[in-house]
């Protein structure tokens, strides 16, 4: 196998410069990789996956579609069959960023960004293939702080579900420092049912395992400076809120409903991966749920109510 050099966001990666938009966020520009697939300018993808790991025929699942919201593209990423086992599926895969491919392997995570945004908005549409699934398009604010160390400043989290036309998102950022960022990093993913950093970090798939068939396009990502009344996603849920917070062993999610629908609680941790989905069924009014901490390790977390395609996002915290 080749050998492999990864420079992660968390650890090493910092591009120079200042940027205040999301690079490619219309996915107009593309480039050929070797003549064998197309790959988004300023990312790179799990098209370079199969590549890596030694196949002789790489299996492309993000593509250029001209099935856009607007303009001539959009991204569309899809998750396929492993190759090596035909119950399994490899999910798609996009983060902002370069990869460099020589006698050593490369990454380059991120993009310079300074600002403080309001809001992470674009358009996706969403389509669940063998079994039910939930996308994940994360966008993490960072700064570099003493020596290699890396400071959290904010995040917001989109999680794709059903939708068979293009959708807008409008998702509050989460702060967790008042720090100034100096960059940002964009991840999308076919599925909230692994963990990328693996990936990232051992180029072994042979644990992955996401419904196979899935489909996420993206298109027009943007960062918002104020928020405006487009944004609201409180319609079918409102008045939510968590107590006690900070919790030690359990806490109950308040929220109203408008009426009886499917619900799905989705628990983050500050690092914008999945710890729990619990699925609900709200009533129409007043909805009390008991979550336990018990099994979370002190520190910052987030949740997100999703019903209708609309999101509530709250944060809460953990002690011991």
């Amino acid at each position: 196998m080749r050998k492999i050099t990864i420079c992660i966001l968390l650890l090493l990666a910092y591009l120079p410069g200042k940027s205040q938009v999301v690079p490619n966020a219309g996915f107009e520009s593309w480039s050929n990789f070797l003549f064998m697939f197309d790959e988004p300018k300023d990312y790179f993808t799990s098209n370079y996956l199969p590549f890596l790991m030694g196949s002789t025929t790489p299996r492309p699942n993000v593509f250029k579609s001209s099935d856009s919201h607007s303009g001539s593209y959009a991204m569309k990423m899809e998750s396929y069959m492993s190759p090596s086992d035909s119950t399994k599926g490899i999910p798609g895969l996009a983060i902002t960023g370069s990869i460099k491919i020589g006698s050593e392997l490369s990454y380059s995570v991120g993009f310079p960004y300074t600002s403080r945004p309001a809001e992470f908005r674009g358009y996706y549409r969403y389509t669940s293939g063998e079994e039910v699934d939930t996308g994940s398009v994360l966008i993490f604010l960072f700064r570099h702080a003493a020596g290699e160390d890396i400071e959290p400043v904010g995040l917001a989290l989109v999680t794709p579900t059903e939708q068979s036309s293009y959708t807008y998102f409008a998702e509050p950022f989460m702060y967790i420092s008042d720090a100034s960022p100096d960059s940002a990093v964009v991840v999308a993913s076919t599925s909230y049912r692994f963990d990328y950093m693996d990936i990232l970090e051992s180029m072994d798939l042979s644990n992955i395992d996401v419904p196979i068939g899935t489909t996420l396009f993206l298109d027009d990502l943007s960062l918002s400076s104020s928020t405006g009344v487009e944004t609201s996603v409180d319609e079918i849920v409102s008045q939510v809120k968590s107590y006690p917070n900070p919790a030690s062993g359990q806490m109950t999610i308040s929220f109203y409903a408008e009426r009886q629908a499917p619900a799905v609680l989705n628990v983050y941790n500050m690092m914008g991966q999945l710890i729990e989905r619990v699925e609900l069924e709200m009533q129409a009014g007043k909805n009390d749920v008991n979550y336990s901490t018990a099994a979370l390790a002190a520190g910052s977390y987030s949740y997100q109510l999703v019903s209708g395609g609309q999101v509530s996002t709250r944060k809460f915290s953990v002690i011991r």
